[in-house]
């Protein structure tokens, strides 16, 4: 048994966070003259960031998943 508050993670920050790291690798890449892995990288970035600006506001989360849970 588990005692204590759980936190779920926010998904909209998972995903911003995601989305960061593949930009973050990107521009390593890009740096490095490797402009076909970094084109790729800086693709699998936007799609997330794309999809938090235009889908994710009409998205109706019920509960929140950034509220507290807390086992019974």
């Amino acid at each position: 048994m588990v005692t204590g508050d759980f936190e779920m993670p926010d998904p909209t920050e998972l995903i911003y966070q995601s989305a960061l790291a593949f930009g973050r690798h990107a521009a390593v890449y890009e740096y490095m003259g490797a402009t076909e892995v970094a084109v790729s990288n800086y693709s699998k970035a936007v799609r997330p960031l794309a999809f938090l600006l235009v889908e994710a506001p009409s998205l109706v989360l019920n509960p929140l998943f950034s509220q507290k849970l807390r086992p019974e």
